[in-house]
């Protein structure tokens, strides 16, 4: 079995977070569409 001595990831996991939180919003529409899209529900 082989070892893993250092994370297989090198960026930052809270940017990576980050990234994958602006992109969601950007798939939606922008910030205002999500606004519109919690006053439906």
């Amino acid at each position: 079995m082989k070892v893993i001595k250092e994370p297989i990831i090198k960026e930052n996991v809270d940017e990576l977070a980050e990234k994958v939180f602006h992109e969601c919003i950007n798939i939606l529409g922008g910030l205002k569409k999500l606004m519109e899209y919690r006053n439906l529900t």
